[in-house]
């Protein structure tokens, strides 16, 4: 016998869940026993301690050398923990990994059990029965096999495979009818386990996100205090001068009423760019996803903004060879990719001087497979200590872009919008030697 001393002397009331396994007899384990074990098992909630608790009852229970629990995911197998019994030394190892990847187990054995939903018992597994061609069995001559399903509600939930490779007929009746109860209870165990972990990642989920919302929130009130204060304090003196008849000439106040107009028409653009990043950051913003092709949406994106860089006074070139993109799709909000984009071109067509010169270069990257636009001017460039900030939001640069008028928004929601899309959003630069500013998007055959 494998475990001559095993299971001896069981106390009456006795509690699996605190007790040695390995203290009782096998004819010990009684009705009451079974009951005991299975509040155990349905008391423990961590799916990782579970599957622990549950190898070793049932590693001991059936006298396997080696146990194997295999659960379904979806409609895939996957080996999800391993003990071993070797000279008195147990060792569980729990590390998902998927059944065909394993070699050292008679994938045939489980897939039938797991296909059939019925158990199956091997008394010499490497010379009678239905497998003994299976190449591990082969390999191994393996003796005693024991693969009995783990159902719930009729639906597969895993499989228990059980060996033992030191004699035949190890699995007795008696011990395949504590792992048919055992494996009654590790189905609803493992199910409300499963329950328990996805409720408990959702609300981690959902704390995390009224945690960001709240952030999200007050950073908002904090910018808008910060960023409207100048212009409504320049808005309010303008207006009293008019009211307390120090400006009275038709054209002054006309003036006046012309800079006043800009500020509310800037202050209206910095509340909606505040409110855009606000829902993209808490991811509230909507996109409209659809498939299109690279090599229409990068030629459309570029002849929208012919007329911009030619008024002013500024080269603009598209470098995309003829086979970039062909025959490509991006999925994608085409009007967030297109605000991604004139963000860009806006800022190098605004800090390059007449005459400059700004190429938009398509490229496609293998891995991973993306494309990659690439916008390049001969302005003022960024210095070497703004460049890792220009994507925060308000952030404006010290010197070289510090008179440019913007929110500080723009670059922000461009690197959620990319973000969103699965891509990526960067810039190089050097103070007075130009910009690039790239970002990619994942791409897929048509």
């Amino acid at each position: 016998m494998r475990y001559p001393n095993y299971l001896t002397s069981l106390k009456e009331q006795q509690d699996w869940s605190t007790t040695n396994i390995s203290d009782y007899s096998l004819q010990a384990l009684d009705f009451m026993t079974i009951m005991n074990t299975s509040r155990s098992l349905s008391s423990e909630v961590n799916l990782e301690q579970l599957i622990k608790r549950l190898m070793e009852i049932v590693t001991f229970s059936s006298g396997a050398e080696r146990s194997i629990l295999v659960l379904k995911e979806r409609d895939n197998l996957f080996v999800e923990a391993e003990m071993l019994a070797l000279d008195g030394k147990d060792s569980c190892i729990v590390n998902p990994v998927a059944l065909e990847t394993k070699e050292d187990l008679p994938a045939a054995v489980i897939q039938f059990v797991a296909r059939t939903k019925e158990g199956v018992v091997l008394d010499d597994a490497a010379n009678t029965g239905f497998f003994t061609h299976d190449p591990y069995i082969r390999e191994t001559d393996a003796k005693s096999i024991f693969c009995e399903p783990i159902l719930h509600q009729g639906n597969l939930v895993g499989v228990f495979y059980l060996e033992n490779n030191l004699i035949r007929n190890a699995f007795t009746s008696d011990r395949l009818d504590i792992i048919k109860l055992l494996s009654a209870q590790a189905a609803i165990s493992i199910e409300n386990a499963r329950l328990y972990n996805d409720l408990e990642s959702k609300v981690k989920e959902r704390t995390n996100e009224l945690i960001l919302m709240e952030t999200s929130r007050r950073d908002l009130l904090s910018n808008i205090s910060h960023d409207l204060g100048t212009p409504l304090t320049s808005i309010q003196g303008y207006v009293e001068a008019i009211l307390d008849g120090v400006i009275q000439e038709p054209e002054e106040q006309r003036k006046y009423l012309s800079v006043v107009h800009m500020r509310i028409v800037g202050i209206q653009r910095l509340i909606t760019d505040l409110y855009q990043l606000s829902r993209l950051e808490t991811k509230q913003f909507h996109f409209q996803l659809a498939p299109t092709s690279c090599q229409t949406m990068v030629r459309q994106l570029f002849a929208k903004y012919e007329l911009d860089a030619a008024n002013a006074g500024i080269t603009y070139t598209l470098d995309m060879s003829p086979t970039e993109g062909e025959d490509l799709l991006l999925t994608v909000d085409t009007d967030r990719i297109e605000q991604v984009y004139a963000n860009i071109l806006y800022n190098a067509i605004k800090f390059s001087a007449r005459g400059g010169f700004i190429n938009v270069l398509v490229t496609i990257r293998p891995e991973p497979f993306e494309l990659v636009i690439r916008v390049t001017d001969t302005g003022v460039g960024i210095s070497e200590e703004d460049l890792p900030h220009i994507f925060e939001r308000f952030y404006k640069v010290s010197k070289s872009r510090s008179t440019s008028g913007g929110s500080g928004l723009g670059l922000a929601i461009a690197k959620e919008i990319v973000q969103y899309h699965g891509g990526q959003i960067w810039a190089e630069s050097r103070l007075g030697k130009g910009c690039s500013i790239s970002f990619s998007l994942p791409v897929h055959r048509i």
